[in-house]
């Protein structure tokens, strides 16, 4: 018989080396990755890491990241980010997008679950159809705090 080998783990940085979306586990990984990346890199104490980090997104941009979480699971690190993402284009004016846009573009420095707390009452005051979306921001907020949001 026949043996078989384990499955090979690829890093995050080959995926776009891969024909069509890759392996869903590593696609899923590099969400996660990169969205703790954004959350827990800008927060550095050293500022060249920080320089570094908002370095890159802005010369690369958002748009690659926003596609790569896009499949992330509602309540995730990648799904708050993308919900935080919604909610600054919808409300472009004010603290909250202000925020959201320092912290996707690598620069903010306030707490992360408290932003998205913020978010989740803006989202409820969209109306009933945006109900559930909110309670997936309360429910990513009670996780961080738990210190179980991936």
């Amino acid at each position: 018989m026949r043996q078989f080998h384990k499955p090979v783990r690829r890093a995050s940085d080959i995926l776009e080396e891969l024909q069509g979306d890759g392996d869903p586990a590593d696609v899923s990984m590099a969400a996660h990755d990169t969205a703790a990346m954004i959350v827990l890199l800008a927060k550095d104490e050293d500022p060249d890491i920080r320089a570094r980090v908002a370095g890159h997104l802005d010369s690369e941009g958002i748009e690659g990241l926003l596609e790569l979480w896009k499949n992330a699971a509602p309540v995730s690190l990648p799904g708050a980010l993308l919900k935080l993402h919604r909610i600054e284009q919808l409300f472009p004016e004010g603290p909250v997008a202000e925020d959201v846009r320092a912290l996707l573009g690598g620069k903010f420095d306030g707490d992360f679950s408290n932003l998205c707390a913020r978010a989740a009452i803006l989202g409820r005051r969209l109306g009933p159809r945006w109900d559930a979306w909110a309670a997936e921001l309360e429910a990513c907020v009670a996780q961080w705090r738990a210190g179980s949001l991936w």
